[in-house]
């Protein structure tokens, strides 16, 4: 055995030869569990039992597509299988050249949802939504052998060659079709259908029920015995061993309460849908033409059902779960010649091969996006039946010799530089992995992505092979020697992003005055190791100290000062540094503020600023965290603010005595800026405000009027003291002395 195994050494010398230069962002993508491996393509290729991609068993393409959807499979004579085809209802004999042969072809829009070989070269076929069993003895001989009360016929079983057991929907019963008794209701599960059956071989049966997903034992008199109540709401196949031992197949989906005193519990209603459009009812001497062939354009044809479901065994010991899946949609189970068990799911198209322990599994692959039936004849050859185009592959002993997997494409959300595929993988001798990849910018590969090209062996991508592109798919193509096939365990990308620029959202100026500044508190946020608990560790902890400075924003007032912030991002979660430029209105020239600011805002101040109209300048760098010459910026003005360092001051003071009352006028000025407010106080009084002639403080220019107490008052003031505050938070104001009854200016 030779491993290979090839590790990204290409981020780390990256990142060697631009530590200099700055900080650059190597990014990996990579895949190494089943669950992430099953999100690609596989053609020819699956997952072994070890969950690595590896080349998948060899599968024969028998028969199709065709149109319509595949219900069911029965094994038939000389290597053939035949298919319950629905869309139109037909049932197929494919033999093993792979060349088809309708028997029988339904009427309306009737469907053919259960097959039953008979043992004698015909088959039994379930009518829906007639409720009919036919028997099928060769093309166009067609018996009908019971009629049900039922709707739907989901399962059909032998038991020898005089006893058929039927299982029906609406209602779900159990009937026994036996060749000299007739047919018999056997038992009502009232509106559970009876999904799946399994003959014991002592005379009784056992059936998988929908709605409330149970597996009952029904003894040859009709006793039930209820083995097992699933999680799960359907039990869709069964299959029963010589040894007692119960396979049991369990779909998702939401269980059923029980009615209040009901005998059985009310079933939940199983929702089929089939798209595909029946044909004119034909004649039988036409009953032999071939299957119909599927449009081009029409829609694929599926099951609707939901994800998730449980392989069980039920034996002596009690039941357990051996497989589980959550996102495939299981539809059948049989036992192959080696005792593997082989479960067919959708929406992928997987038949996992699983072994009795559920230890270990492996995938086979289909070209269909559901696996929807399987059948094995006395010899052990397997059938796999396909739906989304109705398609049958013969599952061949020998393994394949070529494969290929297409990864889930790798997305590095933005347009990339790509650098090296990497892999780890075990090569037996003379085996080959071949690796290559293509490039786009539409989240699903189409036309318009790059051509595949092939890499070397140490999985470099050369620069300018591919376009600039956000995402990259990855193929591996396996090829097996005599001396085995090789193996992927792991599947890995390195990738630098293209930089991209950083946002500035808003950037905002404060009103005059406001400071902005860091105020340090202390928190009581633990320093230290999280989870390690180890003695040198405890010991670092032990003796640091438990506290450390948070940095919390605190807003205060200053004279003078001036205050911008901002919002501003980097979709890269690149650090930002900032840079403040100012300019007058009036002026072309963007003066330097301030530079490399790390925080949010800056408060400046700004008394020695001649005063005027002015904006600011934000401009945002990533430069930090890249390399030299590939930072980008963004920029943003602010809008206009004033600067205001002019005092106001009080003009045209006058007095105007009116007999006992004296007023006083005077005019607030704030040249260049707004007088926002005025007070007045008589003397040693509280200041009071006063408001302008016009009612609303708001100009340059504000007139005052103000009435003095009366002559013959007690209090009469002898001085009146006027404080003008303006928008910028300066202020200025005046003392006046005031004219008393008697007093000679």
């Amino acid at each position: 055995m030779i491993l290979a195994s090839r590790l990204v050494a290409f981020g780390l010398l990256l990142l060697a030869a631009t530590a200099t230069a700055g900080a650059v962002s190597v990014d990996r993508w990579s895949v190494s569990h089943e669950r992430d491996f099953l999100l690609g393509t596989f053609e020819g290729t699956g997952l072994d039992a070890e969950g690595r991609i590896a080349l998948a068993p060899q599968l024969t393409h028998l028969w199709g597509p065709e149109a319509g959807i595949v219900w069911d499979l029965a094994a038939g004579p000389k290597d053939s299988v035949f298919v319950a085809l629905s869309g139109p209802g037909q049932v197929v004999s494919i033999d093993a050249e792979g060349a088809g042969t309708v028997w029988y072809q339904a009427d309306g829009e009737s469907l053919i949802t259960a097959l039953l070989a008979d043992g004698r070269g015909g088959v039994y076929a379930g009518l829906s939504p007639e409720g009919r069993v036919l028997h099928l003895k060769s093309p166009g001989e067609i018996a009908v052998m019971t009629e049900t009360d039922a709707t739907f016929i989901w399962a059909l079983e032998a038991d020898g060659p005089d006893t058929l057991w039927i299982g029906t929907g609406f209602p779900g019963r159990v009937y026994r079709l036996h060749r000299s008794r007739g047919l018999e209701t056997v038992y009502e599960t009232g509106d559970d259908p009876v999904r799946s059956l399994a003959a014991t071989g002592s005379g009784g049966v056992i059936a998988g029920t929908g709605g409330r997903g149970r597996v009952l034992r029904l003894s040859p008199d009709g006793s039930p015995f209820v083995l097992f109540d699933a999680d799960e709401t359907e039990i869709v196949a069964l299959s029963h061993e010589s040894d007692g031992t119960i396979w049991a197949l369990a779909a998702a989906g939401g269980k059923q309460p029980s009615k209040p005193g009901a005998k059985e519990a009310q079933g939940a209603a199983t929702h089929v849908r089939v798209t595909a459009k029946a044909p004119e009812p034909e004649n039988k001497k036409n009953s032999q033409k071939q299957p119909q062939k599927p449009t081009k354009n029409g829609q694929a044809q599926t099951f609707r059902a939901n994800a998730g479901g449980a392989l069980y065994r039920l034996d002596e010991s009690g039941v357990e779960r051996v497989w589980k899946t959550a996102t495939g949609i299981p539809f059948d189970v049989i036992v192959d010649a080696d005792g593997f068990l082989l479960v067919a799911t959708g929406d992928k198209g997987q038949v996992w091969q699983i072994d009795r322990n559920g230890r270990k599994a492996r995938t086979i692959p289909i070209a269909s996006n559901q696996a929807s039936a399987l059948a094995r004849n006395e010899k052990g050859r397997i059938w796999i039946a396909g739906t989304s185009d109705a398609r049958v592959e013969r599952l061949d002993p020998q393994p394949r010799s070529k494969g290929d997997y297409v990864s889930l494409p790798a997305d590095a959300r933005v347009q990339a530089r790509w650098g090296r595929v990497s892999w780890t993988a075990d090569t037996p001798e003379g085996t080959k992995i071949e690796v290559a990849v293509r490039a786009g910018n539409t989240t699903a590969p189409d036309e318009t992505w790059s051509d595949w090209i092939s890499l070397p062996g140490d999985g470099q991508i050369e620069p300018g092979r591919l376009p600039p592109s956000r995402l990259l798919q990855i193929k591996l193509s396996l090829s097996s020697s005599a001396n085995g096939s090789p193996t992927v365990s792991e599947l890995g990308l390195s990738f630098e992003p293209r930089n991209r620029a950083p946002e500035i959202a808003s950037i905002s100026v404060e009103p005059p005055g406001v400071v902005i500044v860091p105020g340090p508190t202390q928190s009581a946020a633990r320093l230290g190791p999280l989870v390690a608990d180890d003695p040198v560790t405890r010991a670092v902890t032990n003796a640091t100290p438990k506290g450390r400075p948070r940095v919390p924003i605190r807003r205060g007032w200053e004279a003078g000062a001036r205050t911008f912030s901002w919002i501003a991002t980097d979709p890269d979660a690149d650090r930002l540094a900032f840079r403040l430029d100012i300019r007058h209105e009036e002026d072309l020239y963007w003066y330097p503020l301030a530079a490399r600011l790390k925080g949010s805002y800056f408060s400046w101040d700004a008394r020695a600023t001649p005063d005027g109209r002015y904006r600011v300048r934000l401009t945002a760098t990533d430069g930090t965290d890249n390399a030299e010459g590939e930072a980008l910026t963004d920029s943003q003005i602010s809008e206009m603010f004033r600067i205001d360092n002019s005092r106001p001051v009080v003009e045209d003071w006058t007095i105007e005595r009116r007999g006992a009352t004296r007023r006083v006028a005077f005019t607030a000025v704030d040249p260049g800026g707004i007088v926002a407010a005025v007070e007045v106080a008589m003397d040693a009084g509280a200041w009071q405000p006063l408001y302008p002639e016009d009612g609303v403080a708001d100009s340059e220019i504000e007139r005052y009027r103000l009435t003095l107490p009366e002559d013959g008052e007690t209090d009469l003031p002898e001085s009146v003291r006027v404080r003008i505050t303006d928008a910028a938070g300066n202020l200025g104001g005046e003392m006046k002395r005031v004219e008393r009854p008697g007093e000679q200016r």
